[in-house]
């Protein structure tokens, strides 16, 4: 029942740009890079952005795609492509540099940075590529390869926008697309001399293409009807659904021989109190995080302080990958006690990978990468969500530190819990403990 005056169809980068640009925490211009596997073509864009005005400026070819480069090579890992390439990420800094080196000489002739782009080096994409892998690293041991597709990640972005930052002039940047969830590269990217701020739109992925072309929508009906156009800097993630109004009915139809149920008014300072001494609660309160970040009101929290807690949960319920990180949730005000920070660069929403602090390390020993000693933080405002901020304050009342472990709550395999039904799942087919719904603690019987 839409007429076809009433579609209008945008560029897949486009709308990428769109994200990252129009949302960004600052209105001074900026320089967009968007970068992915593939999109209408192409796998990276470089566009300028002033006032309302997004202008493409550099187009790469899908076939250059360094995203589909790390793709194939996860799959070649025998990960899922298109999955898992975080797991690729997390297993790079396991690797002696003394090997992995031998093996990034190889990854390196890949693909090069030439002025404002960069070009697929080997003549092969797809199943080809794939093939020539098995061929080039016979003998590369995981790790080294994990290792050198991770450097050659690293070195060929950063190595792109340096380019495209000392030609257009321009010291700010926005960056969106799938391979801007490598939080590792960011940390590279924002720490380059010529980058004053970096804004990586935190759902970086396709999903977000959606509200990439609402905006562009938004901004031409505006110039169409001549009204004014404008985007709100991007504050909060909480797009999704919410059940706290059904939180009654649900707790009253709880079968009482298989679920405790206690109720608090001060739930939050409970389940802080709790964490800090040492139970690992689940946590499904107000609207559902978009993206692929649990950020506090799909999560499981528990003490960071004890390198156990990481098999503790493991062996509960999130059966990760032995290598992989768990991250810390920290109050806003205390993230420079536990982070290497010195651009002050914002770091909401675990996008960002940073150094931490040798002389904190322990008090955040479980949510940092136990081999580079990296984090990736989600630094909670009070406004932004202050239930979930009053959750952390109790645990700072209690530990004196300012930060506590933050996964997402799911079985291993599964998608992000989003409603009451799925907490409880969750809680009945793993040995987790306790699930706080709304103002209900909800344990086994």
């Amino acid at each position: 029942g839409i007429s076809t005056e009433k579609i209008r169809f945008y560029d897949h980068h486009e709308c990428h740009a769109a994200t990252a640009y129009y949302q960004r925490p600052w209105k001074e211009k900026t320089l967009v890079f968007t970068i992915d596997g593939e999109g209408d073509g192409l796998c990276a864009t470089v566009s300028v952005g002033e006032g309302n005005r997004l202008t493409k400026k550099v187009s790469i070819s899908a076939f250059n795609s360094l995203g589909s480069m790390y793709s194939r090579t996860t799959k070649y890992l025998g990960m899922k492509p298109w999955e898992h390439e975080y797991k690729v990420m997390g297993m790079a800094p396991y690797a002696k540099a003394k090997y992995g080196e031998k093996t990034f000489e190889i990854f390196e002739k890949f693909i090069k940075v030439y002025g404002l782009g960069f070009k697929n080096q080997t003549g092969k994409v797809g199943p080809q590529f794939e093939k020539m892998l098995h061929k080039e690293l016979k003998g590369h041991r995981f790790d080294n390869v994990s290792y050198g597709l991770q450097k050659l990640a690293e070195e060929t972005i950063t190595k792109w926008i340096e380019n495209n930052v000392n030609h257009f002039g321009i010291n700010k940047i926005a960056m969106a697309g799938g391979v801007v969830l490598n939080v590792k590269a960011n940390k590279k990217i924002a720490e380059l001399d010529c980058v004053d701020k970096c804004f990586f739109y935190p759902a970086a992925g396709d999903y977000s293409t959606s509200i990439g072309s609402a905006i562009l929508g938004y901004r031409d009906l505006c110039a169409q009807d001549g009204k004014k156009f404008d985007v709100e800097t991007l504050t909060t993630l909480y797009y999704g659904p919410s059940y706290d109004d059904e939180l009654d009915s649900f707790v009253k139809q709880l079968n009482k021989r298989k679920y405790k149920v206690e109720m608090y008014k001060d739930i939050d300072g409970v389940v802080g109190k709790m964490v800090a001494k040492g139970s690992i609660i689940a946590r499904c309160t107000g609207a559902m995080e978009f993206g692929p970040r649990a950020l506090g009101n799909r999560s499981i929290l528990a003490n960071a302080t004890s390198i156990k807690t990481v098999q503790k949960i493991n062996s509960m319920i999130k059966f990760r990958d032995f290598w992989m990180p768990f991250t810390p949730s920290m109050v806003s005000g205390r993230e420079n006690d536990y982070i290497v920070n010195p651009k002050g660069h914002d770091a909401y929403y675990m996008i960002q990978a940073f150094d931490s602090k040798p002389e904190t390390r322990d008090n955040i020993i479980a949510s940092i990468h136990q081999a580079d000693k990296t984090t990736r933080p989600q630094v909670v405002e009070k406004e932004w969500n202050p239930g979930y901020y009053k959750v952390l304050k109790a645990y700072e009342r209690v530990t004196g530190i300012g930060s506590l472990l933050n996964t997402s709550l799911n079985l291993h395999g599964e998608p992000i819990v989003c409603t009451p039904v799925d907490a409880i799942h969750t809680l009945k087919n793993s040995k987790l403990n306790y699930v706080a719904l709304g103002n209900y603690l909800i344990s086994k019987a």
